[in-house]
């Protein structure tokens, strides 16, 4: 497995969606990016959002890119390529044990 998202908070009002979402790390990584369909997760299928924010705990830097529909995970300041996307092969353990929440807002 990769990474499991679950919708913990959605709300619309006034034109816009918002979703806040929990990610979950597990098994393997997969250059470029693990498969999260984020509008799928929401249940919002016809567009994607217009902005996705997540962050997590353990300074690792997290980023959804909307035209693959994939959470690319960066490696944290200190190590010896700092930003650099994570190799191929199983989640470092920081990561799994990372409490990571994604915020996506749709502007309809």
């Amino acid at each position: 497995m990769a990474l499991a998202a679950t919708v913990v908070k959605k709300d619309k009002r006034s034109g816009i969606l918002t979703a806040v979402i929990t990610l979950v790390a597990s098994g393997s990584y997969a250059t470029p990016g693990d498969a999260v369909n984020l509008p799928a997760v929401v249940g919002y299928t016809n567009k994607q959002p217009t902005l996705v924010l997540i962050g997590g705990i353990a300074g690792y830097s997290y980023a959804y890119n909307p035209a693959t529909n994939v959470v690319l995970v960066r490696q944290p300041a200190g190590t010896g390529a700092p930003q650099a996307e994570i190799a191929n092969g199983a989640y470092p353990a920081a990561v799994i044990a990372d409490t990571i929440r994604a915020l996506a807002i749709w502007i309809m």
